[in-house]
């Protein structure tokens, strides 16, 4: 088959062809379907369309003056194609920490978040990591904690982190956390406090305190009746069983204590 003269012009883009054929070549070896036009614009000559997708050219297709459309369409895109490329989602519907259920702690371990404590049964079970009470409470509840930290009361121990049940009102009594200093307790809000023993004289004897963990706000509002003694603070008195004397509660917030009259 011979190419036209003008028509071979497009031969680079879409391939010779014939106008009398339905079927064209495209030169990227795309299949081309053609339409005849059948109109004719009225002074005897008439345009051949040939359309690539991307360009549109017309040319004179000789003598016969018909018209002839060629389209082509891209079989990777579609005759739809927008242009712009479906990736796919990125999103991932599992994602780590939110597959069911708070984490397994120690209650003496303190192996939950920052803003976690372990809410346990007792300080030898198993718990779970909870979230920490958003404020703590300023009333005096004794409680001991399983890290041998005496609180002020259960919220109090929790706002700390720490797994605490309610006790006596010594706290942790004998068995807690012992110290010559506020640095010898290792409990976050922990301070050292010390029952120095009976009379003003005692302030002198080196004896262990005890970790007491206590809110800044605490008060000894509704406190537990303390044993019917007085107390005085080894720092700011009083040093003998009057009127002033302090009850146990008082003597906690004081710091370092003795016992006045019996």
């Amino acid at each position: 088959m011979s190419c036209r003269p003008l028509a071979c012009s497009f031969a680079l883009l879409v391939g010779c062809f014939d106008p009398s054929s339905d079927d064209v070549a495209s030169d990227d070896g795309r299949t081309s379907s053609s339409a005849d036009a059948t109109a004719d614009d009225g002074d005897g000559t008439a345009t051949t369309t040939l359309t690539t997708g991307l360009t549109t050219t017309s040319a004179d297709d000789g003598p016969d003056d018909t018209t002839t459309t060629v389209s082509t369409t891209d079989p990777e895109t579609g005759p739809n194609d927008t242009g712009t490329e479906d990736t796919g989602s990125t999103s991932d519907a599992d994602t780590t920490g939110t597959d069911g259920g708070p984490l397994v702690c120690n209650p003496v371990a303190a192996d939950c978040a920052a803003d976690e404590y372990c809410d346990s049964a007792d300080c030898v079970t198993q718990g779970v990591c909870t979230a920490r009470p958003e404020v703590t409470d300023p009333t005096m509840q004794p409680a001991c904690g399983c890290d041998g930290t005496s609180y002020w009361n259960v919220q109090h121990a929790h706002w700390l982190g720490a797994t605490a049940f309610q006790s006596e009102l010594g706290g942790c009594g004998v068995n807690g956390a012992t110290c010559n200093a506020d640095g010898d307790c290792a409990a976050d809000g922990a301070t050292c406090v010390t029952d120095h023993g009976l009379g003003p004289g005692s302030c002198a004897n080196a004896e262990l305190g005890n970790c007491w963990a206590m809110p800044a706000n605490a008060d000894c509002e509704n406190a537990p009746v303390g044993p019917d003694v007085g107390f005085g603070s080894c720092t700011t008195g009083p040093n003998q069983c009057d009127a002033n004397y302090l009850v146990f509660c008082e003597a906690l917030l004081a710091g370092d204590y003795f016992a006045i009259c019996l």
